[in-house]
């Protein structure tokens, strides 16, 4: 058999160079776990005056409360105006011109619709089964989805949101806690955790 290195001699020079203060300051700040060249950059004279900004006019020059200087164009950020006022809840069109739900709009219902483990332990069989149905509409950015038992075709939470306000209808996603419904559809209504029953 051939003579390896003893692994003992291998694991002392391993353990000097993670005890190491200069390499172990490298390998941490490389992210990596062995020692990393020393690297220094510098920047020639003439490429320093090449970063500032070249039109010095007081109007067009930003100064931020760190002292760095800005050109207007270099600061598009700053004058950045949204595209939207409100919460920004729109429909997009996909596929054969359907529309569905926006990324805010999608968001928004996601968190909407979150299901706390308990509630959701006391559901039976069949609202468990509607449950997954709108979350995998939801997921879809679908503004309707099927219902499994009836066949009819219900409003997602989406929908809801994207119209703004409770329509008093008594709908089964509500996401307005049925504020505008009459006090009789309220009455017959139940929230078992995930939707009204």
């Amino acid at each position: 058999m051939a003579n390896l290195p003893s692994s003992s001699g291998m694991f002392s020079r391993l353990l000097a160079n993670v005890f190491n203060t200069t390499v172990a300051s490298r390998c941490s700040a490389s992210g990596r776990w062995w020692p990393q060249p020393d690297r220094r950059f510098t920047t020639k004279s003439d490429e320093k005056s090449s970063l500032e900004p070249k039109n010095t006019n007081e109007t067009d020059v930003i100064i931020t409360q760190q002292g760095v200087k800005l050109s207007k164009s270099n600061a598009a950020p700053v004058y950045y105006k949204p595209k939207s006022t409100g919460p920004g809840y729109e429909l997009v069109e996909h596929k054969k011109g359907e529309m569905i739900a926006n990324y805010t709009l999608f968001e928004a219902a996601i968190n909407k619709s979150k299901v706390p483990w308990v509630n959701y332990d006391g559901l039976t069989s069949e609202e468990r089964t509607i449950h997954m149905a709108h979350t995998r509409a939801i997921n879809d950015r679908k503004l309707t989805y099927i219902d499994p038992k009836t066949g009819y075709s219900v409003f997602t939470i989406s929908h809801h949101l994207q119209k703004g306000k409770c329509c008093g209808n008594g709908c089964r996603h509500c996401a307005y806690e049925m504020i505008n419904a009459s006090d009789e559809i309220r009455s017959q209504k139940v929230w078992n955790g995930a939707f009204y029953v």
